[in-house]
């Protein structure tokens, strides 16, 4: 997905991640897991994204949302503009 983080911290950063049902990345510090429903996805986004945010992390990853259509696109969007800051 265009805009996430093309690549891994590295080794010795401490990253938090954001999955929707895919596999945590091994290493991670703190991981928030928001699942496939869209609906229950859009409800928590930010609130999971302050989590992370606020946990003194040096990077944060994020998978995309397994679907483009409706919340998922509004979802992706986000992470893709939240990427570019």
């Amino acid at each position: 997905m265009g805009g996430l983080p093309q690549q891994a911290p590295g080794p010795a950063a401490r990253f938090g991640a954001l999955v929707f049902g895919g596999a945590v990345p091994p290493g991670a510090a703190a991981v928030e897991v928001l699942g496939t429903d869209p609906v229950e996805a859009a409800r928590h986004l930010f609130a999971a994204l302050r989590k992370l945010d606020e946990a003194g992390l040096d990077a944060i990853v994020a998978e995309p949302f397994p679907s483009e259509d409706g919340l998922g696109y509004a979802i992706n969007d986000r992470l893709r503009r939240a990427a570019a800051r």
